[in-house]
């Protein structure tokens, strides 16, 4: 990782590099970010989210739905 972050930060603006954080511990996250939007794997509060029925909906109707966004009436 040190490498790849050593190649692409010239590359970058002061803004921007002050933006990325590298943390060894998911734990430490909680020094830049509220509980409440980090997972619980990673020291917060927010429950997993897993969303298999809306998925299982979105897989029917995607024959419907062309990239366009339009239904096929053809």
């Amino acid at each position: 990782m040190k490498a790849a972050w050593t190649v692409t930060k010239p590359f970058l603006s002061a803004k921007m590099r002050q933006r990325v954080i590298f943390e060894s511990e998911p734990e430490d996250l909680l020094n830049h970010f509220p509980a409440y939007v980090l997972p619980s794997k990673y020291g917060g509060s927010l429950n997993d989210y897993h969303n298999e029925d809306l998925m299982r909906k979105l897989n029917r109707e995607h024959g419907n739905f062309p990239i366009g966004g339009r239904p096929n009436y053809f």
